[in-house]
């Protein structure tokens, strides 16, 4: 994400500037990353995602996940916005034992019932 135009990928990305934004809309997780998968994510904007019913939690919150839900998977995620978004367990950002890789990320405003990850 951050690129003026698809033209303009010789130029470095600016993604706070140009703004590649993933809006689950409420409807649904923004963002799965599916078993034994390798993933990079950089310069997006998460929002909007909600994990309501969607499993993939444990104990009292069966619904975990609602930004992203990172499924035994290799994920990269930099200088992206993950805000807005809803769970009942970890409405962020959700890891099912993977390797998650973090760096200059800005991460608010997320909900979670159970005060794990929001």
């Amino acid at each position: 994400g951050g690129y003026a135009s698809p033209a303009d990928f010789y130029n470095p990305p600016a993604p706070w500037l140009y703004p590649t934004i993933i809006d689950a809309q409420n409807q649904g997780r923004a963002v799965y990353v599916a078993e034994g998968v390798t993933v990079t994510l950089t310069g997006l904007h998460i929002v909007g995602g909600n994990g309501s019913g969607l499993e993939g939690g444990s104990g009292n919150y069966p619904d975990a996940g609602g930004g992203l839900y990172l499924d035994q998977a290799t994920t990269t995620i930099s200088e992206c916005l993950i805000a807005n978004n809803r769970s009942p367990m970890a409405g962020g950002v959700y890891v099912n034992r993977g390797d998650l890789f973090m760096s200059h990320n800005v991460i608010t405003a997320n909900t979670a019932i159970s005060a794990n990850g929001g």
